[in-house]
């Protein structure tokens, strides 16, 4: 995921971009939201995997049916899950790095 930073609002913002402090903390951002996209995937999987379980495993036909309705909910909504997810760890960067120029 390729993000724009915003610029901060400091008189030493130009000086600090160009010691490289922007880029880095932009590289570290898009290899970590790369990897966490890639995890939350699999952790959707793994918890379908285990409600389908239970639900095989269980007698009680509304608890069955209880799961089965949480694998769906989770089917449905998992994008819209990972891409906030993504979103907010994101926008924490985006704070990490008008706090480091700002700091200067």
């Amino acid at each position: 995921m390729d993000r724009q930073y915003r610029q901060p609002v400091s008189g030493n913002s130009v000086d600090n971009y160009h010691r490289g402090l922007a880029l880095p903390l932009k590289m570290l951002c898009d290899r970590t939201l790369q990897f966490l996209g890639q995890c939350g995937g699999r952790v959707f999987d793994q918890v379908n995997e285990s409600f389908f379980d239970l639900a095989d495993g269980s007698a009680d036909t509304g608890l069955q049916t209880a799961y089965f309705d949480a694998i769906k909910r989770l089917r449905a909504d998992k994008t819209v899950i990972i891409d906030q997810w993504l979103a907010a760890v994101a926008s924490a960067f985006d704070d990490l790095a008008v706090m480091a120029v700002s700091r200067d």
